[in-house]
């Protein structure tokens, strides 16, 4: 009901020449599919990056499409693979057009953006679109008094369309025909952002 609400707000004030949001629930006869995973490779790093239409900036990112994983909701659920990696896929509906996830948010302040990245991808009518798995990975470091601390994360993007398209294909049988649009992290021009774990 509050994200309704919120998508309303938001709808008026995008015919004002404010930010569009994404409607992530687009049930249109031309709806498009978005599919992803996210998750953690140390249990405990949450991920959250966001998309938008593009071309358009955000004035508030909870509007925008959400590429999440918080490791603490697991006590209340089972995620959608386990083992080395822990984390879910979804299915996000869209309306056909051109979109970018444009950065990553701050665990500690959801409307803080920690950085500005680009990630484009199209949604097609009746079509699905791959464009990879997000998982977090905390930096541990020592503090002055030699003991471990954490310092900071990053995130590893790459392709795991094999595991994910087929959780997604079990969820919706009637997803479309697929396309890859998993970016390349070393073109990211961020260094917590990387194509794979450091070792």
């Amino acid at each position: 009901m509050l994200r309704r609400f919120l998508l309303g707000l938001a709808g008026l004030l995008a015919a004002s020449g404010a930010a569009q949001a994404v409607d992530t629930g687009y049930h249109g006869k031309d709806a498009g599919a978005l599919v992803f995973a996210a998750g953690t490779l140390d249990r405990n790093q949450e991920v959250i990056f966001y998309f938008r239409k593009a071309g358009q900036s955000s004035w508030l990112p909870s509007f925008d499409g959400v590429i999440s994983y918080k490791p603490d909701w697991v006590a209340f659920r089972t995620p959608d693979f386990t083992g080395h990696e822990d984390g879910d896929v979804t299915i996000d509906y869209l309306e056909p057009g051109d979109y970018e996830v444009y950065g990553y948010g701050d665990p500690g302040n959801a409307l803080r953006i920690r950085s500005t990245i680009s990630i484009p991808f199209t949604i097609h009518a009746g079509q699905t679109v791959y464009i990879g798995d997000f998982a977090g990975l905390g930096i541990v470091g020592k503090d002055f008094l030699g003991i471990p601390v954490k310092t900071g994360a990053i995130f590893v993007v790459s392709d795991k369309h094999e595991r994910d398209l087929a959780i997604a294909a079990k969820r919706d049988p009637q997803l479309g025909p697929v396309a890859m649009a998993v970016p390349d992290a070393a073109r990211l021009g961020d260094p917590a952002i990387v194509a794979a774990e450091p070792h």
